[in-house]
């Protein structure tokens, strides 16, 4: 139950303030009656610093968790549950949900609909989980939906999950790439530079710029990554605002190989989410306009909100999303054959079938790639270390064979 302030009346005519625990203002005031005073107004109460600190943190829910309070009010309702029960059993069940799953019991509670009880939560429900619950609703299908919900959200985390397995090793092979050749720099090459210079021999010019890059990674390294924390988090900065976003994310889709995997990516989630909104009965050009909010790039979210008002004007989705050529031609043919035959939700799940065998595809390609180009550079900066450190001893040794 939610804590409420509450303004009321006793039986001598003054004035009472306090805090009761409820579900809903209603029941407030009906239990401030039992105990013969007279409601004049009740409100939210205001959270403490722990509380506040706590929602003021509060972040959107990951797909994980949507899939799982998702299949999981579906399996209540359909275990013939009404709703408000259903919430609460689910909020009784995940604890650390259940401050924002009781608020929206008690807004269900209230009169309010489903759907306009997640939306009082925008900052946690996703605007996609809102106008499916709410078409959902519409047709009597909320159950059903609720399934749909669950299995599109496990897909778009394991889109997320793969892209990230993909990235992680070659990332993690810089790290440790920039670190051996750190080490080498500044400790292995100091202990062999004062006998190249004891021993008078004209060193090689690829000698002296390890010797030279070596000296300037002892005496300003410090120097060095403190300007680059700085850079990146300027750059961090930077990118906050929309029009440095809006020309990163350009950049990006003209990258030979992380533009392809971005379109590739934002394709995928478009056709996941319109076919979703659309099997559920929102129409399309609603649910282009919520499926748009769920691309990450920049450009290709502006070209699908485009398409949603050309499409809310009476232009097809096909022609509407092809005016960019940001997304892949086989999904706009799938969506202009479903709109001719009318079977449209149908095609975007194999359109949305399709983006996914392209992206797991496109991840492959580029893993395969990266793996070996990174192994090969460094194994080449390796490569010049150490015959840096051999010509000299060649040279040498030739020297004192004379």
């Amino acid at each position: 139950m939610a804590q409420w302030s509450f303004a009321a009346l006793d039986d001598g005519g003054r004035r009472r303030r306090g805090t009761v625990e409820g579900d809903n203002p209603r029941h407030v005031r009906g239990l401030l009656r039992e105990q013969g005073l007279r409601p004049l107004n009740v409100r939210p109460a205001a959270p403490g610093i722990a509380s506040r600190f706590r929602l003021g943190k509060r972040r959107a829910l990951r797909s994980e968790t949507l899939a799982q309070l998702t299949r999981q009010l579906a399996t209540l309702l359909r275990g013939g549950l009404p709703l408000d029960a259903a919430l609460n059993a689910l909020a009784a069940q995940r604890a650390r949900y259940s401050e924002v799953l009781m608020g929206v019991r008690a807004r269900v509670q209230e009169g309010y609909s489903f759907a306009e009880a997640l939306s009082a939560s925008r900052r946690t429900f996703p605007e996609l989980l809102v106008a499916t619950v709410g078409a959902g609703e519409r047709i009597g299908r909320l159950e059903e939906v609720l399934e749909r919900l669950a299995e599109h959200f496990e897909k778009r985390q394991a889109l997320r999950q793969q892209v990230r397995a993909a990235l992680a090793y070659p990332m993690v092979l810089t790290v440790f790439s920039l670190a051996i050749v750190s080490l080498m720099l500044v400790y292995v090459v100091p202990q062999v530079t004062p006998v190249f210079v004891d021993s008078g021999v004209e060193l090689p010019l690829l000698t002296r710029v390890l010797i030279a890059v070596s000296d300037f990674a002892r005496a300003w390294g410090w120097l060095a990554l403190l300007a680059a924390a700085a850079g990146c988090g300027l750059l961090a900065r930077a990118l906050r605002l929309p029009a440095a976003r809006l020309k990163l994310h350009r950049l990006l889709l003209r990258t030979p190989l992380f533009g392809a995997l971005s379109r590739e990516l934002n394709s995928a989630r478009l056709m996941q989410s319109l076919s979703t909104l659309t099997d559920a009965g929102v129409s399309v050009w609603e649910s282009l306009r919520v499926a748009a909010r769920m691309l990450t790039n920049l450009p290709m979210r502006q070209a699908a909100m485009d398409a949603a008002r050309e499409v809310s004007e009476g232009k097809p989705a096909a022609a509407a999303l092809d005016r960019n050529g940001l997304f892949p031609p086989l999904c706009i043919q799938l969506i202009a054959s479903g709109e001719a035959s009318g079977e449209l939700h149908q095609l975007l799940g194999r359109a949305a079938e399709t983006q996914e065998r392209e992206l797991s595809a496109r991840i492959n390609t580029l893993t395969s790639l990266l793996q070996p180009v990174l192994i090969m550079l460094v194994g080449g900066f390796v490569l010049l270390i150490v015959l840096s450190i051999l010509m000299p001893i060649f040279e040498m040794n030739r020297l004192i064979g004379q």
